[in-house]
């Protein structure tokens, strides 16, 4: 949301509650966006090729910013099933009642079926994936370590003995989509995504936002669309330490990206000017 909240800034001199949000299923995003319904994806998209030149559900294909989040496959549940899932094991005793709830239009989807192709069960959201473990549906959730962390799962409402497994199936590139046919606001978003990591790198903090460089390429009323953006919701480290720090430990792949350290986080210095 927060990433939202900084295109609203950015546009409307720094008001950043100008944002509509919208509810969608995985499966029915990119019909609402290519149907104009909504203006931007925000959360929980991997970026792919399939996307980028022809989804087919959506007749088109999509802009996707630089990646915000690097994500993963990983499973979660009663704590034995979580085990064999993660251990991709289906043949044991113990393991032969596994059965995986996974939410349909994913990416994760796609690979659950390879990884376990008749021990799967496809639902509309994280909330009916829950309800699957809380009916005996299913016994694993599979998705990213958002979706199947154990503070998501018990504010669903699932009680019981959980755990989550230490393997990651995949590395996904999230990132914010626009329309392909919207060339203008597409490169207006990246750009937005591009200095919230870029005022990290330059030590830029939301306090600070004075001292991110101004720009003229977007029209008069937009020269200061990354000090708006910064100001309203700072740098991509102040983001991160706010909703995603206490679930996931920044690290890896989402951390600021230096030599050599493996992070893929990162603007070349200077991007921006």
């Amino acid at each position: 949301m927060d990433f939202c909240k900084a295109l609203s800034a950015a546009l409307f001199n720094g008001t950043t509650d100008t944002v509509e949000y919208a509810d969608l299923s995985a499966s029915d995003r990119f019909i609402a966006l290519a149907n104009q319904e909504v203006d931007v994806l925000s959360r929980l998209t991997t970026v792919n090729l399939e996307r980028d030149i022809l989804k087919p559900s959506a007749g088109v294909g999509f802009s996707f910013s630089p990646p915000n989040f690097y994500d993963g496959l990983i499973f979660g549940g009663i704590p034995q099933y979580a085990s064999c899932a993660d251990s991709l094991d289906v043949t044991s005793t113990s393991c032969s009642d596994l059965m995986i709830c996974v939410i349909e239009g994913t990416t994760f989807e796609t690979i659950v079926k390879n990884l376990f192709p008749d021990r799967f069960v496809s639902q509309a959201s994280v909330e009916e994936s829950v309800n699957g473990l809380n009916s005996g549906v299913c016994n694993v959730i599979a998705g990213g370590v958002v979706d199947v962390s154990t503070t998501t799962i018990r504010s669903a409402g699932y009680e019981g003995s959980y755990t989550t497994g230490n393997t990651r199936y995949s590395r996904d590139p999230l990132a914010m989509v626009t329309r392909q046919d919207d060339t203008i606001w597409s490169k207006f978003v990246y750009w937005i995504v591009t200095s919230i990591i870029y005022a990290e790198e330059q030590g830029i903090t939301q306090s600070m936002a004075s001292e991110m460089p101004k720009v003229s390429l977007f029209g008069s009323l937009h020269t200061d669309m990354f000090r708006l953006a910064i100001g309203a919701v700072g740098y991509y480290g102040e983001i991160y330490e706010r909703y995603a720090e206490a679930e996931v430990p920044r690290g890896g792949l989402n951390s600021l990206y230096v030599s050599n350290s493996g992070a893929l986080l990162y603007p070349l210095p200077g991007v921006l000017v």
